[in-house]
Formats: structure tokens, sequence, C-alpha cells
């Protein structure tokens, strides 16, 4: 399991997006990625563990001390997205896997006005089978 906080700017001008992610830097000097001409986003590591409960906690705590990071590059055209990452061994040996949302990371989002992303990568049957088609 991993997770970030996804900082894009498309249509704004790349400063204010450098601006923003200088805020973001103050948190976390060496967990934060750097934009490019091609890339017009920027990211930071919220958790790598595989707790949800850490996850959580981490992008809440997050998601409130970067509310005026947030609202300015809102204010830009721009916007957040918390991704959490599951991968193949967040889901082997499972017959399901439940990721619960609480209200205190739920009220953050809401708050902060970031968007929710689940992104699954498929284990290596998946893949294969996948290339069978």
């Amino acid at each position: 399991m991993y997770s970030v906080l996804r900082f894009s700017l498309p249509n704004g001008p790349p400063e204010e997006l450098l601006a923003v992610r200088e805020v973001v830097r103050g948190l976390d000097p060496a967990g934060v990625s750097s934009p490019t001409a091609r890339r017009p986003h920027f990211s930071i590591e919220v958790c790598a563990g595989s707790s949800w409960a850490a996850h959580s906690a981490r992008a809440t705590a997050l998601l409130w001390a970067l509310g005026p990071a947030i609202a300015r590059l809102d204010a830009s055209g721009g916007g957040v997205v918390l991704d959490l990452a599951l991968g193949p061994d967040d889901l082997v040996g499972r017959m399901m896997t439940c990721v619960p949302f609480s209200t205190d990371l739920l009220a953050a989002l809401h708050e902060a006005g970031v968007a929710l992303e689940i992104t699954v990568y498929p284990g290596e049957r998946e893949t294969a089978a996948r290339h069978d088609v």
C-alpha cells in the first residue's frame, strides 16, 4: 500500500505550482517530487506502510496542515488528489480487501476540496491474462 497527495496545475502558471511546492516542501523536504514541463504536477508521499490506519491518519494531518496551499492551488485552477495505491502484496491471500474511510479523513478531504482516487495494480497472473487476449 502506498499513498500520495498529487498537486496539479495543468493550465496555470508554472511559477504558481512551484510556489505551492515550496510550501509543501516545508513539511517534508525529502518526500516531494518535482514538476516538469511535460508533467505539470508534483506529489508528496503520505505513507508507504501496510497499515491503512497509518495512511489515513497521516493523510488527515497533511490535509489540515496544507489547507492554505491547497486553497491557493485551487484558486489558480489546479487541484489535489489523494491517491491510494493497492498492489498485489496488499491483496494476495485475501478473499477481499476493505479500506474504511474515517469521518475524520472524509471531513478533511471535503474541507480541502481534495479528490480521492484508488489505484489497484494487478498481480502477475492478471497481467499475463490481459496479454493473452
